[in-house]
């Protein structure tokens, strides 16, 4: 099943989610921000101001603190239960992508316009 987010300023998004998940979904307001798809209404259920779709529909699921919930295919668009996937936020960064009409094969590399050169972050693992 899929969702149309429509913005004023950024176009249309269209959000893929299981079936099942939609009864829950339809209740409130989503927008693609900062990496993941949000939902602007306060969180009844962690407390924060804002809430991504993925522990949204993944609720039930326990995650340690360490954790974090990413996305298999990179598409924050595609929220439907088999693209997500548990692991370290080191992991998550770090994860080789395979991306279609592009040279980049890492996600933390990009291309720097005022430097005019690749740059990468990188994050120090103290364990």
């Amino acid at each position: 099943m899929t969702f149309t987010i429509i913005t004023k300023k950024r176009g249309d998004f269209t959000v893929e989610i299981d079936d099942e998940d939609w009864p829950r979904v339809r209740g409130r307001q989503w927008q693609p921000l900062n990496g993941s798809v949000r939902s602007c209404d306060r969180d009844q259920i962690y407390g924060n101001p804002t809430t991504c779709l993925q522990c949204f529909i993944l609720q039930d699921t326990k995650i340690s603190d360490d954790e974090t919930i990413a996305f298999r295919d990179g598409n924050i668009l595609n929220n439907k239960k088999e693209n997500f996937r548990v692991c370290t936020q080191a992991e998550s960064e770090g994860k080789e992508l395979s991306r279609k009409n592009t040279t980049l094969r890492f996600a933390a590399v990009a291309w720097c316009m005022a430097r005019r050169k690749f740059c990468s972050r990188a994050m120090l693992n103290n364990d």
